[in-house]
Formats: C-alpha cells, sequence, structure tokens
C-alpha cells in the first residue's frame, strides 16, 4: 500500500534444501490439502463435493496424523471422518485461526497458495470486508451490489485525513491504520507525487467482472476531489468524469459475467500543478474488440476441417448464405459454393450483447434521429409476432438479438442515456463580439 523503495523491497533469503524440509508439516499440525494433485477414488470424491457444486475444491483443510511411507502424509480432512495418504508435495502449511482477523497478508505466518485464497474469502464472506492488503497492494473483492457507504463523502474525508497525516511522518506509515481500502491507495498516490515530486502509477488488473472500471472511477473521484478548488480545476475534473458514460456506450457491453464489461484497454493520465492543483488530463484507450459489433464471444473454431465423406475424401461444405443485418431479412444469393473450406461463423453465447450505444440508439433516439438513420420505431409494424410483442427497435437487428440479451433490469437506460448525450453534444459556439 505504501509506495516501497528499491531499497525497501523485501529480498529472497535462500535458504538450504534441509532448512526447507525441516519446515515441511509434522504431525498434529494444520494442512492445506491441494486435491488436484491427489489420486481421489470415486467415493472420495463425492464426499469431498460441496452442496451447489459439482466439483470438489481445490483445497480442503485438514491434520496431519503421521508420516507415511518416504514423503506421504496421512491427513484427516476438516469436517469429516475423510482420511488421505498424499504426497508432502500436496501439503502446504496453514495458519493459526487468530490470525484471520489480519488485514494484510503479508503478516501472515504461512503464504501459499491455499492460504491467501482462504484469507481473502474468509474476509470477504464471514467478515463483509471486500479490501485486503497485501503489502503495497490492495486486493479487492467485486461484491456485485453498490455499497454506498463504504464510498461514502465522510469515507473519503476519512481516508484524505490519513494519508496525508502519513505521508507527513517520518517513514511514511500511520500510527492509526484504517482498514484497507481503495481511497488509500489513491491518498498515497497524490501525497507521494507532492512530496517526492515524481510521477506516479496506479496499476487496477483484473479477470473479466473483477471490478477494475468501478475502481478506476473511484480513484478518479477521490484524485479530483482531493485538488478540488474550483475555477479550471473544476470543470476539468466535470469533464473527465463526464466523459465516462461516453467512453462506456461505444466500449462497454454486457457479458455472461459482467454487466458493464470494458472491451478495450484505458489509460488515464492526470496533470497537476506543484501545489497538487489539477491542472489537465487525458484518456488513451486502445485495443477495442471490434469483431463484438456482429458477434459476441463465441467463433466457430479457428482451425476449419474439411467435411469429408464416408471414404475419406474431401467434399466441398455445403453453401454458408450470408444475411442481412435486420432478422427475418431474405439471405444473399450463395456465394462462392465451391470453396474446400467452411468461413468461421460467428455466433453470440446467451445472455451477452454487442456494446450498450447500440440499445441506447434504439431505445432513445427522436423521431428525426430515427429518419435520419432509417431506424424502425417500436410501434411500426414489426416483420413477425416475436419482434412486435418485443415491442423493441433492437430486436430488428440480428447482430444485436442473437444473444436474447436487450433489455438490463440492473441499468437505469434513462439515467444512461441522458447521461451520454449530455457529453456527446457539442457546447454552443459563443457569439463573436460585434
Amino acid at each position: 500500500m505504501w509506495p516501497w523503495t528499491k531499497q525497501d523491497a523485501p529480498q529472497a533469503a535462500s535458504e538450504p534444501p534441509a532448512a526447507a524440509a525441516a519446515k515441511a508439516p509434522a504431525a498434529s499440525d494444520d494442512v492445506w490439502v491441494d486435491l488436484l494433485k491427489c489420486s481421489l477414488s470415486e467415493v472420495e470424491r463425492d464426499s469431498l463435493i460441496q452442496a451447489g457444486s459439482e466439483e470438489p475444491c481445490e483445497f480442503a483443510r485438514g491434520t496431519v496424523l503421521r508420516d507415511g511411507k518416504g514423503t506421504e502424509r496421512r491427513v484427516r480432512l476438516e469436517g469429516s471422518e475423510l482420511e488421505l495418504s498424499v504426497h508432502a508435495e500436496a501439503v502446504a502449511p496453514a495458519n493459526p485461526a487468530f490470525q484471520d482477523d489480519l488485514d494484510d497478508v503479508s503478516q501472515l505466518s504461512h503464504l501459499n497458495e491455499a492460504s491467501l485464497l482462504h484469507h481473502i474469502a474468509s474476509r470477504y464472506l464471514e467478515q463483509h470486508q471486500i479490501y485486503t492488503r497485501a503489502g503495497p497492494v490492495l486486493v479487492a473483492m467485486n461484491p456485485f451490489k453498490r455499497l454506498p457507504e463504504l464510498y461514502s463523502d465522510e469515507q473519503l474525508a476519512r481516508y484524505q485525513t490519513s494519508t496525508a497525516a502519513a505521508a507527513a511522518e517520518e517513514g511514511g506509515a500511520p500510527q492509526h491504520v484504517p482498514p484497507p481500502h481503495v481511497y488509500e491507495v489513491a491518498g498515497v498516490v497524490y501525497n507521494s507525487l507532492r512530496l517526492r515530486g515524481a510521477s506516479q502509477s496506479v496499476v487496477i488488473n483484473g479477470e473479466s467482472g473483477a471490478g477494475k472500471t468501478e475502481t478506476a472511477k473511484i480513484i478518479l473521484r477521490f484524485l479530483t476531489q482531493q485538488c478540488a478548488s474550483g475555477g479550471l480545476g473544476d470543470e476539468l475534473a466535470r469533464r473527465l468524469h463526464a466523459s465516462n458514460p461516453l467512453l462506456e456506450a461505444f466500449g462497454n457491453c454486457v457479458t455472461q459475467r459482467n454487466d458493464n464489461s470494458s472491451r478495450f484497454g484505458k489509460l488515464i493520465t492526470l496533470h497537476f500543478t506543484p501545489s497538487g492543483a489539477l491542472s489537465g488530463g487525458s484518456v488513451h484507450r486502445y485495443l477495442l474488440e471490434k469483431s463484438r459489433v456482429v458477434a459476441q464471444a463465441r467463433a466457430a473454431a479457428a482451425a476449419e476441417h474439411m467435411s469429408r465423406d464416408h471414404s475419406g475424401v474431401a467434399s466441398p461444405p455445403a453453401p454458408l448464405p450470408l444475411h442481412r443485418c435486420r432478422a427475418g431479412a431474405p439471405p444473399y444469393p450463395y456465394l462462392l459454393p465451391l470453396i474446400l473450406t467452411r468461413t468461421p461463423t460467428l455466433t453470440q453465447e446467451p445472455n451477452e450483447r454487442s456494446y450498450h450505444a447500440f440499445y441506447q440508439l434504439c431505445a432513445g433516439a427522436g423521431d428525426d434521429e430515427r429518419a435520419a438513420l432509417r431506424l424502425l420505431h417500436p410501434d411500426d409494424p414489426a416483420p413477425d409476432r416475436a419482434a412486435s410483442a418485443a415491442g423493441a427497435t433492437a430486436r430488428r437487428f440480428r447482430s444485436l438479438c442473437e444473444g436474447n440479451c436487450v433489455a438490463l433490469a440492473s441499468v437505469s437506460r434513462l439515467r444512461h442515456n441522458a447521461r451520454t448525450l449530455t457529453f456527446a453534444r457539442p457546447s454552443p459556439e459563443p457569439e463573436p463580439s460585434p
């Protein structure tokens, strides 16, 4: 969490194999068993499957009963009478229960994959804490719900005060550290920028649905409020925040794991004066997933195989028709019917859709915009009864409705449309003075 210098970075200590072997779990020690490295019988496997799951967990906690032959350990799994003979490589030491309250995993007695996963999961599930420190890194769990009290103005002011006090103290660490929070990361970065006079970076990384987009917004809010001083700085902050809906409209979409998944990379750069006031900023985008405009998530196999008859001789595949964009339109005539390889077919996964902008346009465009863009009105006659029942313009376009996900109950359509249009419409030009 607190910026490290090269001198502060931990050095990997080399130790002889005998010392490492001496730390191996012994009898009566609590351990984690890597079940993927164990040869389980069908009965043992079925007994480890938890309710609502089809596969056993990757790790199970247990107690070493005794050493087995050679490098084997006899382990009894916690919460059951099941005993397993496992190889020493499949066993890792577990931390004592009193360390479950620690908010920094770097303070744990044992650092291994199972212990780290258990600690972060227990804080999330049992203590309802979504943030955990890992030294200078902040680990965040996506709660998939709004937590307004966690990001209130009071919380923001609290971390503004604590990070400023920590930066003023010699050594850079506060005496009274508040719970882990993304505001703390933003505060440390801002104060390090001012005191050290050097550029700072925040890297937000994670899998799809981890919360990278929302975390970036939270950090941006902290930084712009931290340096708010009225005038030009506030106007720059307003523009930076207002650009988010437009970027998300043309770069975010719905996937099976995320209702607002960013399909592009984003680099936000903020510029500050020596006094800490915001003086400028820019947003660079790259690697937009352009294929999502016409198809979502799934394509035909990359390596297409020739179709073969029973004799094993390659035969031409059936020609594939090309369809117009609108559903129900007749196909074009077949093209190149004698090709020997089948063209990859792009299709949509269920519950996925294209970029938000298309659906916002179909749902909120006015009569003039519909006429200019040749969009059908939702009340116009539909080519089939199913589309008429749906009553949405987006359902008339094959590329927008094959995933059967047109409207989102969790998103205020009108609010998002208004935010997008507010930024997209240019400001009126000032009238020239006579």
